[in-house]
């Protein structure tokens, strides 16, 4: 007689079932985790939609303003992590500003290339617009200071050339600094990322709206532009990034309150400079 053990037989079958029946769950995991995820984004999507301007208003604000605020560009667990990875250069430097701020702070690198950052940016420029100056400005107790009202018409460069279009050559914390021609200038974007409650109490930007549109304005002549005008105090929250063009008149005044005001400043460009110069690669 020949005995046939079902328990071996069934073994292999029960096993079968176990794992098939156990792959549908895992399926079923991985399809409510993508849904999962996939929500998620959507949701983040509809929030940046919600803070970011659609193009056409974005760009038609910055053409007619030269300023535009956007609303918590930057979630507040970035802010606290940037807050926390400036904390040291921000303790050493007893300046009102920290410049080449993401050669020395990597945090600030990444934060530059974002896809939050580098949206408005690529909206604005042309997606091979690189960021050319990153700036830590702080006031506070211990640093207060005064800006009077100006253009942003410098440029941190390496190299020299003779084009005469480049002029006013200066050097600042041993980097070139020059005024280039206007078109360059008008080819760059500047991003500001508040890392405090910013307010007119501790020196937030004040800005002349629809004064890029002038063009360069002579050093001597920007305070009277500034007076005669209508001045716009751009107020902001921790994570909101005050977008302007470097030609839009600005100012900003010292705090009257000891309430920090920490501000990632970062500009881009996407005009070529003239044979013999290139840009500062520690920005």
């Amino acid at each position: 007689m020949i005995i046939v053990s079902t328990r071996r037989v069934l073994t292999p079958i029960k096993y079968t079932a176990f794992a098939l029946q156990h792959r549908v769950v895992d399926y079923a995991v991985i399809a409510l985790r993508f849904k999962t995820g996939l929500a998620f984004f959507c949701r983040r999507m509809d929030e940046l939609k919600e803070m970011l301007p659609g193009p056409r208003s974005l760009i038609e604000k910055l053409q007619q303003d030269g300023f535009a605020l956007v609303r918590g560009l930057v979630n507040l667990h970035e802010v606290n992590n940037l807050s926390q990875a400036i904390a040291p250069q921000a303790t050493a430097s007893r300046s009102a500003g920290v410049r080449g701020l993401a050669g020395k702070v990597p945090a600030v690198g990444l934060l530059a290339q974002t896809h939050n950052i580098r949206q408005p940016v690529d909206m604005i420029l042309d997606p091979s617009a690189r960021l050319v100056r990153s700036i830590l400005f702080r006031k506070d107790a211990q640093v207060n200071w005064h800006v009077n009202w100006h253009q942003d018409v410098t440029i941190a460069v390496d190299g020299t050339t003779e084009d005469p279009q480049y002029s006013a050559w200066s050097t600042k914390e041993r980097v070139t600094h020059v005024q280039p021609p206007l078109s360059v200038l008008q080819r760059m974007l500047t991003v500001r990322i508040h890392l405090d409650v910013t307010d007119e109490d501790n020196g937030a930007l004040c800005v002349i709206p629809g004064s890029h549109r002038m063009g360069r304005i002579a050093a001597s002549e920007v305070a009277t532009v500034a007076k005669n005008a209508e001045q716009t105090i751009c107020r902001a929250q921790p994570g909101d990034a005050l977008l302007f063009h470097p030609l839009l008149v600005h100012a900003s005044h010292k705090a009257s309150s000891d309430r920090p005001r920490r501000i990632i400043h970062l500009e881009y460009c996407d005009a070529p400079l003239a044979q013999g110069l290139s840009w500062v690669d520690t920005a």
